[in-house]
């Protein structure tokens, strides 16, 4: 095995075991998930069920990009290095899509609305670092295999 296929392999299963928690958290546990986001004086409002079928929708999207990463990790000769390449930008849109469209409101309100502390903390500060992070590794594994191509 090359170090490239080690490293891609490497990247797409840290890719399916991040979706899978997705999916399960969102999917499997969204009361869970719920709770986190709707402060504690507003979940006995009918908008905290919607919140929790919500969830159950992103967690469905979710499952899909664990799907494709799977898919990917199984059979990456399946796809040439272009196609991998591709795809891998998929992912890291993916990932990016946390960091670039919740942290603007995360900054600007300076917490999660309702929140009782300041910034990001627990739960939502290793999500988005775990997305920033690997928006970064998908990016370059895209950088990479489109110079091998």
């Amino acid at each position: 095995m090359t170090t490239m296929q080690a490293t891609f392999s490497a990247i797409m299963l840290l890719n399916m075991v991040w979706f899978g928690m997705a999916f399960y958290f969102f999917s499997i546990r969204p009361v869970i998930v719920a709770k986190l986001l709707v402060p504690r004086g507003e979940r006995d409002s009918l908008l905290f069920g919607t919140v929790t079928y919500a969830l159950r929708f992103l967690g469905g999207m979710n499952f899909a990009l664990a799907l494709l990463s799977l898919v990917l990790l199984v059979n990456p000769v399946g796809f040439t290095p272009v196609q991998q390449g591709w795809l891998a930008l998929v992912l890291a849109v993916a990932h990016a899509s946390q960091c670039s469209f919740n942290m603007p409101l995360i900054l600007r309100q300076r917490g999660m609305p309702g929140a009782t502390r300041l910034g990001l903390h627990g739960p939502m500060r290793l999500i988005f670092a775990v997305d920033c992070v690997m928006t970064v590794a998908n990016t370059a594994l895209w950088l990479l295999l489109w110079q091998v191509a």
